[in-house]
């Protein structure tokens, strides 16, 4: 979690690259100013912008825009929190490499469908 103190995030850090493993921080509630130092300390990370899931949704365009610019030079960025299909251009667009999706499949009527109509719409 970005709010967890440097020194934990670096032990966490030092443990995946023990492993050979990359390490995922997770931007849920972090404000702009805390995002930029993270993204300077740890670039090599993959940094999730993560939007509230009380938020359904809502403000997911514009929390991945101006995430992606306070996180610049950073290697690998992903998205979770009301990723739709609807959203997959956005995040495309964004450059962002990962989209982390849970209720736009879990609670849809036919999951397999909806997974693969999400595949397709990655790969295109």
């Amino acid at each position: 979690m970005g709010f967890s103190s440097v020194t934990t995030i670096r032990a966490c850090a030092d443990v995946a690259r023990e492993f050979g493993k990359e390490y995922m921080i997770d931007l849920l509630e972090v404000p702009a100013e805390r995002i930029r130092v993270l993204g300077e300390a740890f670039p090599e990370a993959v940094f999730c912008i993560h939007l509230p899931s009380d938020r359904q949704g809502e403000g997911l365009a514009e929390l991945v825009r101006s995430s992606v610019r306070e996180l610049s030079g950073v290697r690998k960025i992903a998205a979770a929190g009301g990723v739709t299909l609807d959203t997959v251009p956005l995040l495309k667009e964004c450059g962002i490499e990962i989209g982390i999706v849970g209720s736009a499949i879990t609670k849809s009527g036919n999951k397999r469908e909806t997974a693969a109509r999400f595949a397709g719409a990655v790969r295109m």
